[in-house]
């Protein structure tokens, strides 16, 4: 049986022409950018989403945030009292704080312009959370196939984007970094280029959601079958072999009727006569 799905994740999605009339840095307050849905998404749990949680250290936010639920259900079964508003209301705070990512973020470019200049400068976003403050600079992540065609693209905090892209690439050598002697493997330089676009796709699969599966983490399906009967020609060898040991094999071909099996691999047919 599948693992339950984790609690949804809330990120800011911001278009560009906001940010510009800010001179590319906004403030805001985590309990203002709660009741301004028009700045928020929510998402479901990502690979990406879950290694940006690993690198912040913050794994059980998951479980924290489905206590702080059940907290707030029964604290409303309760009498209506101020005192029970008061936790409630600072429950939903810090609810909202276990479900928010800032390293996180979609940004909606309103011109080419736009786009140019936050994927060769970024920009800032400061966030009040109350107890304390974050200010995080964004780079240019990437841009899923269904994003893309509404102009958003991913950005994500500068200081993981490194990371995340070595993860996404498998530890694949990506040519020499600055001032790095380039590497080679059987005396030939691994400088080859690549088309990005030919794997951009499969990096965006990352960003969708997805249950994570514990180790070993195979899962076994039951396989699906799907029967049909058509008409095909059957060739057969005689097996006729002459005094030197060369096989002849004279074609004798038949129609029949069969009762194929197809998997569901496009590339595997088994046929059942």
């Amino acid at each position: 049986m599948a693992k339950s799905q984790k609690n949804q994740t809330f990120v800011l999605k911001i278009n560009t022409g906001y940010l510009s009339k800010h001179n590319w840095h906004l403030t805001l307050k985590l309990n203002e950018i709660r009741k301004q849905s028009q700045l928020v998404v929510s998402l479901g749990s990502s690979q990406v989403l879950r290694w940006i949680e690993q690198y912040q250290g913050r794994q059980n936010n998951d479980f924290e945030a489905t206590r702080i639920k059940k907290e707030i259900k029964q604290l409303k079964k309760q009498e209506n009292a101020i005192e029970n508003k008061q936790r409630v209301n600072d429950l939903y705070n810090q609810l909202y704080e276990k479900q928010f990512q800032q390293d996180y973020l979609m940004l909606v470019m309103d011109s080419p312009k736009d786009y140019r200049y936050v994927c060769k400068h970024g920009f800032y976003i400061t966030i009040d959370y109350g107890h304390t403050t974050k200010t995080v600079k964004y780079k240019r992540f990437l841009g899923t196939a269904g994003s893309i065609k509404k102009s958003t693209i991913i950005f994500v905090n500068e200081e993981i984007h490194d990371i995340l892209l070595t993860k996404i690439n498998n530890g694949r050598y990506e040519g020499p970094q600055e001032n790095e002697p380039e590497k080679t493997y059987n005396g030939k330089a691994l400088n080859y280029k690549f088309i990005p676009a030919k794997i951009n796709a499969y990096f965006a699969l990352q960003c969708s959601a997805s249950i994570s599966v514990p180790w070993p983490r195979i899962i076994v399906i039951d396989d699906v079958f799907t029967k049909f009967k058509d008409v095909v020609r059957i060739v057969k060898d005689s097996g006729v072999v002459f005094l030197d040991g060369i096989t002849s094999s004279p074609m004798m071909d038949s129609i029949v009727p069969i009762s194929p099996t197809l998997c569901p691999t496009p590339s595997k047919i088994d046929f059942t006569i």
